[in-house]
């Protein structure tokens, strides 16, 4: 589970509207090892790397299934597939369980956004298949943080 809250003289404070599970959670792992992990919250992607996503990414994705595999993709399937071949993880627990998940492009900084792009237009290139033409901001990254103010 994620908590998201922030730190307040010294102390993790979550948010109000998770103070329960917060409480709940905690109780549920009492006299467990467990791991926390405290990480700064950074910005989400912006809309103007969602915008290029649907407009780009994925009708690119689509195009590279049909030529390699035969079969087109709607923009949504692309979507799925781009999801889960390039943001899926595992967690495997003390006792050896997997949970598999595919993190979901609207959950991605700015960075994470970037390096996503990064990882298809590699595997792409590896498939001798065409790079996804660069965004326009490419040249001046400032753009996206410029959006986010």
């Amino acid at each position: 589970m994620i908590l998201y809250g922030q730190i307040l003289n010294g102390k993790f404070t979550p948010l109000p509207n998770l103070v329960g599970s917060f409480l709940e959670l905690t109780k549920s792992l009492e006299g467990e090892r467990v791991s926390v992990e405290f990480k700064k919250e950074s910005k989400k992607r912006s809309t103007l790397q969602n915008s290029y996503a649907h407009a780009v990414i994925f009708p690119h994705w689509s195009e590279f299934v049909k030529a390699r595999f035969g079969y087109g993709l709607t923009s949504e399937e692309a979507k799925q597939h781009v999801k889960s071949r390039f943001l899926t993880y595992e967690i495997i627990n003390h006792k050896g369980n997997k949970l598999t998940f595919t993190k979901d492009t609207s959950k991605l900084s700015v960075e994470e956004f970037s390096d996503f792009i990064e990882k298809i237009n590699a595997f792409l290139l590896e498939w001798d298949y065409s790079e996804i033409p660069a965004p326009f901001w490419k040249e001046d990254e400032s753009i996206l943080k410029e959006e986010h103010k």
